[in-house]
């Protein structure tokens, strides 16, 4: 049996730039979003900035779970 093929350029375009910037501005984080779209870092980013999304900082990214959590 064959393994499956490779993902190709055409696997990534079903990406959509839009989509991604959804899903990071709902809270998914740059390395989650990589390893569900399989896309690199670098496609990834280019993908945020074409959709105009505003990029959290790292500081951002470790309050935002503390905020949430003393919310509760």
């Amino acid at each position: 049996m064959n393994p499956p093929p490779r993902p190709t350029a055409d696997h990534e375009h079903q990406v959509t730039a839009q989509a991604l910037r959804e899903q990071y501005e709902s809270g998914s984080t740059v390395d989650q979003l990589v390893a569900s779209s399989g896309l690199s870092y670098g496609t990834l980013l280019n993908r945020l900035h074409e959709a105009g999304t505003v990029m959290r900082t790292s500081w951002q990214v470790a309050v935002e779970p503390l905020r949430r959590h003393h919310r509760r």
